[in-house]
């Protein structure tokens, strides 16, 4: 009898500890999800779109993916997810893709106005969101200069002289970009924000052309960076391109 009592009692502690450790288990699990969980919180200055839908989307193996949505109440949104590492996903309306940003551990907040878009909360965001507003300002001083090559042509100038007077102005406008770009993904060049901002400034180039910079770009970077979709197929483009220049230079000799 005593036996019997002590194997009930010994099976009830195994049974309790294997109860503990599964609750420990799943404590843990729910810690490390929750390390793991980003926010997206913001505001917008305008109450037209209340009542609309929003969405965080990121691309996925050829298609567009929604790690969530809701819907804007009061002018104010708020999206959650979770990321085991940093990736880069885009904040929709509707189906209108709005920004992009990396989504990572922490609290990640927009701003949205009818003057831009501010974006932070987040190291990585917090750096994407200072790229943009550099390019935004070297936007503004080019379009001053198409303002100015303007006003002088209405003013009587030839076309030819004031867009000679602008020139040099532009060009110069033109390479601090170049160099900005070129700043802004060397440093981020070991995390997802390096090949993001890549693509926002080269995404919209119709016929890329392999440059002595983007040359060195891409010989400098790590492997993670070349085999990033985007990356991969501008800069085979932007080779076959400067390929079939050089030919086309040497059948004209």
């Amino acid at each position: 009898m005593e036996m019997l009592l002590s194997s009930l009692v010994q099976t009830h502690d195994n049974q309790k500890n294997m109860k503990n450790s599964l609750v420990l288990l799943f404590l843990s699990l729910a810690l490390l999800s929750c390390e793991n969980d980003f926010s997206v919180r913001g505001t917008i200055s305008s109450d037209v779109i209340n009542g609309e839908y929003m969405y965080i989307r990121m691309a996925e193996n050829g298609s567009v993916v929604t790690i969530d949505s809701c819907r804007v109440q009061h002018s104010t949104f708020e999206m959650r997810g979770t990321a085991d590492s940093a990736f880069v996903a885009s904040l929709y309306i509707g189906d209108i893709p709005i920004l992009p940003f990396v989504a990572e551990k922490g609290n990640i907040v927009f701003d949205i106005t009818d003057n831009g878009i501010e974006l932070g909360g987040t190291p990585l965001n917090d750096e994407l969101n200072l790229f943009m507003r550099e390019q935004v300002r070297f936007e503004q001083l080019m379009h001053e200069l198409k303002r100015v090559e303007t006003s002088l042509v209405l003013n009587g100038r030839s076309t030819e002289a004031a867009a000679d007077y602008v020139s040099d102005s532009i060009e110069a406008v033109g390479a601090s970009v170049e160099q900005l770009v070129d700043d802004y993904v060397r440093r981020n060049i070991n995390n997802v924000l390096g090949p993001c901002i890549f693509a926002l400034r080269y995404s919209g180039v119709p016929a890329p052309i392999l440059n002595s910079e983007l040359e060195s770009l891409y010989n400098d970077a790590p492997l993670s960076f070349r085999n990033d979709a985007f990356v991969k197929h501008f800069y085979d483009v932007a080779r076959e391109n400067a390929n079939r220049l050089e030919r086309q230079r040497l059948l004209e000799k």
